[in-house]
């Protein structure tokens, strides 16, 4: 498990306001917002698995900065650098994957500071995908009741089916409206391991951009 991260806070020279107008329209251009279900919990294949969403912006190593005074910005998130590997550049990465900092921050911020170009469909899609997690992540688990011992999902059947609705939907969005490098990004990242704290395990996820 990676360790907290110590987030900067904003520069005091810097204007918020100003800030978050821009922040909207680069990530028109270079956000990504993903939703993401897999069978898998942890090592364990279970009939819910894992639902996730994800905002994302990645860049060339040399524009790292950026990414950290969106992080400041936003006060919440997780900062990674990656070197080069195989025939991909070095990369940096900006994600939230929070379901509490997606609601509470993410979120609000694009309602303040809509977005104007496709990613504005894309992330009303994404945003009622994040309520879903959130909600039901507050709901109280219960303990099976046989031999086997565990939990039960929080999820029920018509609320899988409602997220993967959401998700095929996000995915025929980006098959009209996005470049043909961005939708194979959204593909893998769907298909892919749960986005968690652990970098290595992202890698796979983040070198894609390349």
């Amino acid at each position: 498990m990676a360790t907290r991260q110590i987030i900067k806070p904003f520069p005091e020279d810097e204007d918020r306001d100003a800030f978050g107008h821009w922040l909207s329209g680069f990530t028109d251009g270079e956000g990504c917002f993903s939703l993401h279900s897999s069978l898998r919990n942890g090592k364990r294949k279970t009939k819910y698995g894992q639902k996730h969403a994800v905002f994302i912006i990645q860049l060339r190593i040399d524009d790292s900065h950026i990414l950290d005074l969106i992080q400041s910005f936003l006060g919440c998130g997780i900062r990674d650098n990656f070197p080069q590997r195989n025939l991909s550049n070095p990369s940096a990465a900006f994600r939230v994957h929070n379901s509490h900092d997606l609601l509470n921050t993410v979120i609000p911020n694009f309602m303040k500071y809509p977005l104007r170009a496709k990613k504005r469909r894309d992330f009303e899609i994404w945003k009622k995908g994040v309520e879903l997690i959130y909600r039901i992540s507050q709901r109280k688990r219960r303990r099976r009741r046989y031999k086997s011992g565990g939990f039960l999902s929080r999820w029920t059947d018509d609320e899988s089916r409602e997220f993967a609705t959401l998700i095929s939907a996000l995915r025929d969005q980006r098959k009209i409206d996005s470049y043909p490098e961005t939708s194979k990004f959204i593909d893998e990242v769907n298909s892919t391991v749960a986005i968690t704290n652990n970098p290595i395990e992202t890698q796979h996820v983040l070198n894609i951009f390349e």
